[in-house]
């Protein structure tokens, strides 16, 4: 019998190590083709995993976009099988369109999301409550949430869009996301498609379509949130400048928000103003560095100074935080910006230190919970609001930054236009609807009166609250209107 040659242990050894990683390779590529090929829990089909995340339409039954979301959207999948089961009533459904797997390029934060998901529960909820405190009859027609998630910054709008198209159901769309070129890429093919839209946080002055025109309620956009340029103006009357004015602009052309902020601060023809500007990168931070340790060169001159920040609140936050690590020596400086501020982080010690360094940070708000104590006779839509929102155990905090509030009216709205129309709910019966939301026929919501301008679709004379951020939290010092009075 011929005698067996002995491996040597260090190749048998090396034999071992290749076969482990022969195994693990395959391992990982199988795992990388199921989860591109399904993993999002979707039996319906609307929802697929792409480039790493799920995108798509669910009614909540799908696997949760976010873990943070879960719950949420574990409350509203209840409440559509709820109105599923409802025997001999109509129906109708809208679409709630927002980027939902968010990164740390967008300018939203997932608690943002949860709280706009939040806020178009609670406007689901009262909706879908008895027609009277007396009758045991369900308001007609009952209202059911989709999902919709276009993806971090919104850039897998196309899938989603083509979801929503794919279902005959959907009369209406609300939320809509921030002012992002993605959001304004989904929002023109929505246009296109004839399909009704609510905007719950869009400030952008101008949307623009396909064809380069402002989108408007010809196209079947409607807009609940006050614009960059009301915003503006409501912040110039709030708090004028007082010492030497400084614009400070992001650069960066694909931030619509940004862009039209600087716009439509420079319409103001603030006189003696100095510009300082910088660009922020594809991650959404400033590139090159930190560009406000150099502009803290040009703004430390020993008088007082005003200055207008036309950009993302983080990039803002970045700016409080270099002033609290190098203040300017007996310099008064007042800051002022758009709602985007709100994502500031006021409990972050930096921003504390900054803030109590002899800086003022005032920002126009779109909503928040403390608005009405200035203007008590309009607060009754948004105590049931809160009322609702208390009994299913939301946190409070989760209204601060007025997002969950705007939400509810953006649905309430998309709602008032579906129950006005005929028996037959069609999406271009709620567009007709829509058109009709003005004067008389106002909705009143949790963040004020929404009248709508029938050729431009934008809310008219909206509620602006103006807000301090302080050490302590954020204040609202006074509430705004363009006209300057409420209608």
């Amino acid at each position: 019998m011929p005698q067996r040659r002995r491996i040597p242990p260090s190749l048998r050894a090396l034999l071992v190590l290749v076969v482990v990683v022969a195994v693990v390779g395959v391992g990982l590529v199988a795992r990388d083709w199921w989860q591109d090929r399904d993993d999002c829990g979707d039996a319906e089909g609307g929802v697929k995993r792409s480039q790493g995340e799920c995108v798509g339409v669910t009614d909540g039954s799908a696997r949760p976009f976010d873990t943070a979301l879960k719950g949420i959207q574990e409350k509203i999948f209840a409440e559509n099988r709820h109105v599923d089961s409802m025997k001999g009533v109509r129906k109708a459904t809208i679409a709630y369109l927002a980027p939902m797997t968010v990164t740390a390029k967008d300018p939203v934060t997932t608690a943002e999301v949860r709280h706009e998901l939040e806020g178009a529960y609670i406007a689901q909820l009262l909706l879908n409550e008895r027609s009277s405190d007396t009758a045991d009859v369900p308001a007609e027609p009952q209202i059911k949430i989709l999902l919709a998630n276009s993806g971090g910054e919104s850039r897998q709008w196309q899938h989603t869009v083509a979801e929503i198209a794919r279902r005959d159901n959907i009369v209406a769309v609300a939320g809509l996301g921030p002012s992002t070129e993605g959001s304004r890429a989904a929002m023109a093919r929505l246009a296109e498609l004839q399909i009704p839209m609510v905007g719950s946080i869009i400030t952008a002055t101008d949307i623009l379509g396909a064809d380069k025109r402002p989108l408007d309620a010809r196209d079947g956009l409607f807009r609940i949130a006050p614009t960059n340029a009301d915003e503006v103006d409501a912040v110039l009357k709030a708090v004028p400048p007082k010492g030497k004015p400084f614009l400070i602009q992001d650069n960066n052309r694909r931030d619509i928000y940004a862009q039209d902020l600087a716009h439509r601060f420079r319409a103001a023809r603030i006189p003696n103003v100095q510009t300082e500007s910088y660009i922020t990168d594809q991650e959404g931070r400033p590139a090159g560095g930190n560009p406000f340790l150099w502009m803290r060169a040009q703004i430390c001159g020993g008088q007082d100074t005003w200055l207008f920040f036309a950009g993302r609140g983080k990039q803002l936050q970045a700016m409080l935080e270099v002033f609290a690590d190098n203040p300017c020596a007996g310099q008064n400086i007042t800051i002022v910006s758009g709602d985007d501020a709100l994502n500031i982080d006021w409990t972050n010690q930096k921003v504390k230190t900054a803030l109590s360094q002899r800086i003022t940070l005032r920002y126009a708000g779109l909503a928040h919970p403390q608005q009405w104590l200035k203007l008590p006779q309009f607060g009754e839509p948004f105590t049931r609001f809160r009322t609702k929102h208390e009994q299913h155990q939301f946190k409070p905090d989760d209204l601060v930054d007025g997002t969950s509030m705007m939400a509810h009216d953006a649905v309430l709205t998309a709602a008032s236009a579906i129950r006005n129309a005929s028996s037959n709910v069609s999406k271009e019966g709620v567009l007709g609807m829509l058109l009709q939301l003005h004067g008389r026929n106002h909705v009143q919501g949790a963040s004020g009166r929404i009248d709508l301008d029938t050729t431009t679709g934008k809310v008219t004379n909206k509620a602006i609250p103006i807000l301090q951020i302080t050490p302590r939290g954020v204040r609202v010092d006074t509430v705004a209107f363009p006209t300057g009075k409420p209608t």
